[in-house]
């Protein structure tokens, strides 16, 4: 068998192993399946995470005056890409603040 042929089928049959595994359930490949718990967990974790960004809120604000407010968590069942990114930006922003800060405070007096 010519060896194009041959070479064809393999890449063939890989493309329809592939397939398999992206259809079936449980399947490697499967990530429409896989969003599920993966939503879930993200969710979990994310607010979990917020819970900690709004004690750093609440610190930054009475330790170093910052004023840059934490952005809210959306309503239930609502989509958290867009606050995911927020409060990113936001925790960015106070550690950007906290370097200036000590930058200031390790220059001598004078």
């Amino acid at each position: 068998m010519p060896f194009k042929r041959r070479r064809s089928e393999v890449a063939i049959s890989i493309n329809e192993a592939k397939h398999g595994a992206r259809d079936s359930l449980g399947g490697a490949l499967n990530f429409g399946e896989q969003m599920t718990p993966l939503a879930f967990r993200f969710t979990r974790d994310f607010v979990d995470a917020y819970a900690r960004l709004l004690a750093a809120d609440i610190a930054l604000g009475e330790l170093y005056n910052y004023t840059i407010a934490l952005p809210p968590l959306p309503a239930p069942n609502a989509p958290y890409q867009s606050i995911f990114d927020a409060a990113l930006v936001w925790t960015r922003q106070a550690i950007r603040f906290l370097v200036g800060f000590s930058h200031l405070s390790s220059y001598p007096k004078g």
